[in-house]
């Protein structure tokens, strides 16, 4: 298979692990590359370090733009691609030598996407998964943007540049609507870093509870359910189990927010509220029924009709 292969890679403020992850890519043992770099407004030597391997292989694509973030980044990368398939690299992260070589193995004429990188107490290694349901489950677990090598022909919708959580889950959601076979492949070629501050516009990077709490917000105007094409109750209860979850997070940030002596706004929670009854059917359907999953089907229960004591009980159960 001789297919070009686009990478897409958004560059801000990565001085430190640029160079490990653009050699990562130029040293990969499948050639047929388009590696399209997305500075998206850094203010160190990350651009330098890539303009200096750009001069030596005209494979490597350099687009400055504004700080934006990291959806804007990737969304400026999608309309400059060649290729028949599409990948995502993180600029603070590296892959093996194969990566690309060892996911275009497992393409055949029915994929439309491979992932890998996902955890085998899932039980999903060296599967194909055509059920919606079992994607929107497989994107519900493992719905980062890296680790996977995407069908050109799939991609129709662009990031939600809005939203600042869970914005690869939104975009995931919608591409599910255009795919038709996943193949998940046993394979760990992808190395992803944690680190202090990525990729993102500036004040993401400050954690504290307020900008937490509003960046997750900006999740609930999505309702990424009503963008499902397949209306099937099983897929549908799927994504609103996973966006229960994020509510009960809200709803734990609103707590702490409280106890800090920052009442959140009063109607972004009745919202919140409003959104947890609407998927709590799904919830239950999918945590108590099908996964038999009980403490976690209490404590969603907990934060839904007595949201302070089920707080309480999150709270000293993540630290």
């Amino acid at each position: 298979m001789d297919k070009l292969v686009s990478i897409i890679v958004p560059v801000y403020n990565v001085e430190e692990y640029i160079e490990e992850c653009i050699v990562s890519i130029i040293n990969q043992t499948y050639k047929n590359l388009q590696i399209i770099v997305i500075d998206d407004g850094s203010v160190d030597k990350s651009i330098d370090i890539c303009e200096k391997y750009a001069k030596n292989d005209s494979r490597i694509e350099i687009i400055s733009q504004k700080n934006k973030g990291v959806s804007a980044a990737r969304n400026t990368g999608l309309t400059h691609i060649n290729g028949e398939f599409v990948t995502f690299i993180d600029s603070d992260d590296y892959v093996d030598s194969d990566y690309i070589e060892t996911l275009l193995r497992h393409i055949d004429e029915d994929v439309d996407l491979v992932c890998c990188n996902v955890s085998n107490s899932n039980g999903l290694f060296n599967v194909d998964i055509r059920h919606k349901a079992q994607i929107a489950k497989l994107f519900s677990i493992s719905g980062y943007t890296w680790g996977k090598l995407i069908r050109k022909g799939c991609v129709k919708e662009n990031f939600h540049e809005a939203i600042k959580y869970a914005e690869d889950y939104i975009f995931y959601i919608d591409l599910m609507n255009n795919i038709d076979l996943v193949r998940v492949a046993d394979y760990n070629g992808y190395h992803y870093r944690i680190r202090k501050g990525s990729l993102s516009v500036k004040d993401k990077e400050e954690k504290h509870t307020m900008k937490e709490f509003d960046n997750k917000y900006t999740f609930l105007k999505c309702n990424p359910w009503e963008n499902v094409k397949d209306t099937s109750k099983e897929t549908i209860n799927t994504v609103k189990d996973h966006c229960y979850y994020v509510y009960t997070l809200l709803m734990l940030l609103a707590y702490k927010l409280k106890q800090e002596g920052t009442n959140p706004d009063k109607e972004k929670v009745k919202t919140i509220k409003s959104n947890m009854k609407i998927t709590y059917k799904s919830f239950y359907r999918v945590t108590l029924l099908e996964e038999k999953n009980i403490k976690r089907f209490m404590l969603g229960t907990f934060m839904l009709i007595m949201p302070n004591i089920g707080a309480y009980i999150a709270g000293k159960l993540l630290k």
